[in-house]
């Protein structure tokens, strides 16, 4: 087998699961949910996680010499909002529901905390090269 047949694709599909049966989620219209995301070890990926840490280091470099050992709410506010902006960039479509509304906006998805265990799927996902393989 070549190897090279492995390597990963620069997309794949995370369809959304029932958090305790594991099931596919659909739509009202029958169609699955689904965030389709760039794979963490793409261009796309490695430009945004250095913008991502160039302003978390900005943060950080604020506290230089203090003896501040914890990050005001604000410093904290900012670095959780840099990482939402980091997957809403990764995020190259999705579909979703969110009461009677299909909703394919990658921010209106990240942004709404009470979706935070669908978050959590789409990151675990990502961690998973495995799901970017050709197949």
């Amino acid at each position: 087998m070549d190897l090279l047949a492995l390597s990963p694709e620069e997309t794949a599909q995370c369809f959304l699961k029932h958090p305790t049966t594991g099931e596919n989620i659909l739509t009202d219209k029958k169609k699955p949910m689904f965030v389709e995301i760039y794979h963490k070890e793409g261009k796309k990926f490695q430009a945004l996680n250095i913008a991502r840490a160039r302003k978390n280091m900005a943060i950080f470099e604020k506290y230089k010499g203090s003896d501040e050992v914890s990050l005001s709410d604000e410093d904290q506010a900012a670095m959780v909002k840099n990482d939402t902006d980091l997957m809403i960039g990764m995020t190259k479509s999705l579909l979703i529901q969110i009461g009677k509304k299909e909703v394919t906006d990658a921010a209106e998805f990240y942004n709404n905390s009470a979706l935070e265990v669908f978050r959590m799927q789409v990151e675990s996902f990502l961690g998973n090269t495995g799901n970017f393989l050709k197949a």
